[in-house]
């Protein structure tokens, strides 16, 4: 197969990853606490001997700047200052962080935070008894009246993240999460940091980037073609 099919068909793929990513990071520009993930590419020798280079593209870190910060009202929207995290628990069990916020209470009377249950600093799920309204203080004591129901743990991570899944998210092998005494903020939430504009200019570019390629192999598969007739004994 010619060098340039080799070529224009890793180009396409790492575009078609790209793609996959920016759409990832536009369908949650309204998910409080998300944050975007940055491709990044990389290139290869195929055949160290041949020289031939091929470029992919690889899941870069997340962008951890903050979110637009919303003003809500709401007593149940809450921000972790000073770059902190929630601890919530994942699907899997297994204790994860989020900067999520918007808090509600289900119907086994778990507090949630989006849609996983918060945690205190022992690990434990923070039950709200039925019929009630929580409410949060600027020190995350949770509480109800003059009766404290429980209090939000809040993690500082010293190293890279991955995203599990929309605002969810867990450290990197051998990255320390401490918890830490921090305040929160009261009635406003942290928004994506992925922006509609700026996702779909993206989107145009890459789909642009990933056409080209397509059209680099069909250059390459013609001049092949053609080759091959030239080179065939009539």
């Amino acid at each position: 197969m010619s060098d340039g099919f080799y070529v224009g068909m890793a180009a396409a793929s790492a575009r078609q990853q790209q793609l996959d990513i920016i759409a990832d990071n536009l369908a949650n520009v309204t998910t409080p606490g998300f944050k975007a993930t940055r491709p990044r590419f990389e290139t290869a020798l195929r055949n160290p001997g041949e020289g031939k280079i091929l470029s992919s593209t690889i899941s870069g870190g997340l962008d951890m700047r903050p979110g637009a910060m919303m003003r809500t009202g709401n007593s149940l929207d809450i921000v972790p200052e000073e770059g902190t995290f929630l601890s919530v628990r994942a699907p899997s069990g297994q204790a994860m962080f989020t900067r999520n916020g918007k808090l509600s209470v289900d119907g086994d009377g778990q507090l949630l935070a989006g849609s996983h249950p918060l945690l205190d600093a022992s690990g434990h799920t923070i039950i709200v008894p039925a019929g009630v309204t929580p409410a949060i203080s600027p020190t995350g004591i949770v509480a109800h009246g003059s009766s404290e129901i429980g209090r939000l743990a809040l993690y500082r991570v010293e190293g890279p993240m991955h995203r599990v899944g929309g605002s969810l998210l867990d450290v990197n092998p051998g990255v320390p999460a401490n918890l830490v005494d921090a305040k929160v903020r009261i009635g406003e939430l942290e928004g994506s940091n992925a922006t509609a504009l700026g996702s779909t200019v993206d989107m145009v570019a890459t789909q642009r980037q990933f056409e080209h390629a397509l059209q680099a192999i069909e250059i390459y598969k013609k001049l092949t073609d053609r080759g091959n007739e030239i080179g065939r004994v009539r």
